[in-house]
């Protein structure tokens, strides 16, 4: 079956998960039919049978969705597939204590309103102002075991905890709600032939709980890949002032958790903090709602091979092609969305990993998957590619597909330019490149994570004190990242080729 158990961890990676998960939605509608595109997905991979007491079966994600309760917005109540049965469990009294419920979002009301009419979608997307968590434009049910609520704490403040306070909280949950022995393990047992996982998780927020998922992980599956996309990660200068605590606390944890993955994790593409990301598609930078969007849409799309009915590819194969020329296990992530012009390639593609403009790197091995385009147009992106290729590489790979759908809960593309982009065959669809590759960058990366932590050891201010790790830590975090900088550098510049 190659099933695959996806894990999504923080805010932002549930906002970018929703995203996915109502794309993967539009699949299984589009593909009743039988002669869709869209039936070439295979949905038992990401997607499990499970029926209810009448014997109906339903589709469901394979995931775990793990956040702060307070995170989670308002589930419709469609969205979990069984109800709260305490009350025929217990006859006796109950004192209850009620909060002020949060109200349904416009677009949850209209979803309602168009399951009750058996129309698939509402015809608008929820506006901006209207989205207050990630849940508020959701679609798909969820099984009860896959929503993982992590009870809020006063460590979590505004921003980053403690490294230290990450293994705790994961200890203490699992221990209250067996979270491997449980949800993990059905999960998994419910797969035929799993093929891996997909996590995605804020790497400032949920690094340290994550990593100690991970551990705990490796315990019971040693061998079985998983692909991560860690998120929030880079941004990083020479000039950081590691007097600002929450900023400190921040990269020491994104640090610690490179260092973490890349001893747990098959292959890690880390996402920069989509607040810097210099305004792909001139979209709102600083919404959660519209920038998840565009992660979600080049996530989807890189991954989309892993999910295709008879395909060779799988997550074991892609980490080993992504690995081919670099010993760690990291790379990078980079597309353009909509695609207007295959001869302009080159100025509109952005790097969602490691964006230095103007700054040249050598790549090793890149694997292209294109949505939408024309026989033509994929005749000019050959072209376009062919000429990146010399005789030491870099490795290319192209997966040509369908079109991108755009569900109803996507941001809607308003301009003149992005109507003309639309799909003329599915006006509700688009034209898009997204690329996983591995490069010099990587290397670039890690030496500015590796020199800040440096920094810290040699300041030792009272900040860096608080940030929880211990100095021989640090130390040996430091060294850690100098061999994986070593390590990340391709086999033709070390003149092995």
């Amino acid at each position: 079956m190659r099933e695959v158990l996806y894990i999504q961890a923080g805010e932002i990676s549930n906002y970018t998960g929703t995203h996915f998960w109502n794309t993967q939605e539009t699949y299984l509608n589009d593909g009743e039919d039988g002669d869709s595109e869209e039936s070439i997905i295979d949905p038992n991979i990401s997607f499990c049978e499970t029926a209810d007491a009448q014997g109906i079966v339903s589709l469901y994600p394979r995931v775990l969705v793990i956040d702060r309760n307070s995170k989670f917005g308002r589930l419709r109540s469609s969205q979990t597939c069984e109800g709260d049965t305490s009350a025929v469990l217990w006859n006796g009294k109950v004192v209850e204590h009620r909060q002020e419920p949060i109200q349904p979002s416009r677009y949850q009301t209209l979803v309602e309103e168009a399951s009750e009419q058996t129309a698939k979608h509402p015809a608008r997307s929820p506006a901006e102002i209207d989205v207050r968590y990630w849940s508020d434009f959701g679609r798909p049910s969820y099984l009860p075991r896959s929503l993982q609520r992590i009870p809020d704490s006063s460590v979590w403040g505004n921003g980053s905890v403690n490294w230290n306070d990450g293994p705790e909280f994961f200890s203490r949950y699992n221990e209250e709600f067996e979270l491997m022995d449980s949800a993990v393990r059905l999960l998994i047992e419910d797969c035929d032939n799993i093929q891996g996982i997909q996590v995605l998780n804020d790497a400032s927020t949920f690094g340290s709980y994550m990593g100690s998922f991970f551990v705990s992980f490796r315990d019971e599956y040693l061998k079985l890949p998983s692909l991560s996309f860690p998120l929030g990660v880079g941004g990083i200068s020479k000039s950081l002032d590691i007097e600002n605590a929450e900023s400190t606390r921040k990269f020491l944890n994104e640090a610690l958790y490179l260092s973490a993955l890349n001893e747990l994790s098959s292959m890690n593409i880390p996402i920069n903090d989509p607040a810097s990301w210099r305004g792909p598609r001139g979209w709102p930078t600083k919404s959660k709602y519209h920038q998840s969007a565009i992660l979600s849409t080049h996530i989807e799309t890189v991954t989309l091979p892993l999910r295709l009915r008879n395909a060779p590819e799988d997550i074991s194969s892609a980490c080993r092609q992504l690995k081919w020329r670099t010993s760690t296990p990291f790379g990078e992530l980079s597309g353009v969305f909509p695609v207007s012009s295959i001869s302009d390639l080159d100025g509109a593609v952005h790097n969602f990993s490691i964006d230095t403009p103007g700054q040249s790197s050598t790549v090793y091995t890149r694997w292209d998957v294109t949505r939408g385009l024309s026989p033509r147009q994929i005749g000019a992106y050959e072209e376009w590619i062919e000429k990146k290729r010399t005789a030491t590489g870099p490795y290319t790979k192209s997966t040509h597909s369908f079109a991108y759908p755009l569900p109803s809960s996507f941001p809607p593309l308003t301009s003149e330019e992005d109507q003309y982009l639309l799909s003329s065959s599915n006006p509700i669809s688009t034209q898009v490149l997204s690329t996983l590759s591995t490069s010099s960058n990587t290397a670039n990366l890690l030496e500015g994570y590796a020199l800040f932590v440096e920094k810290c050891l040699k300041t030792r201010t009272s900040v860096v004190i608080s940030a929880g790790t211990s100095f021989d830590d640090l130390k040996e975090l430091a060294n850690n990242l100098w061999t994986m900088h070593d390590n990340s550098s391709g086999l033709e510049e070390l003149g092995d080729i």
